[in-house]
């Protein structure tokens, strides 16, 4: 688990890397930092779901999402169920 002191330097940093974004270079380089970081969290979902065996509905709930919306975001679209 992520500790609360840990995601605040985080953000704190993130706050501070996006404020230097001052030209349009910058902001690409933040965007796609942003990409990275979604496809991180993805793959991450994915993998405590299959080796966790969490159900989409114990991932959704700590968003404040339900299951569908959970498994859409984060779920192998090729997957049936």
């Amino acid at each position: 688990m992520i500790e609360p002191e840990e995601a605040e330097s985080l953000r704190t940093l993130l706050v501070a890397w996006t404020r230097k974004a001052n030209d349009p270079e910058g902001i690409a380089q933040i965007e796609n930092l942003s990409d990275e970081w979604r496809g991180m969290i993805k793959a991450q979902v994915r993998a405590i779901k299959t080796e966790q065996r969490y159900s989409w509905a114990d991932i959704a709930r700590p968003l404040g999402i339900n299951r569908s919306a959970a498994q859409q975001r984060y779920g192998d679209h090729r997957e049936a169920s």
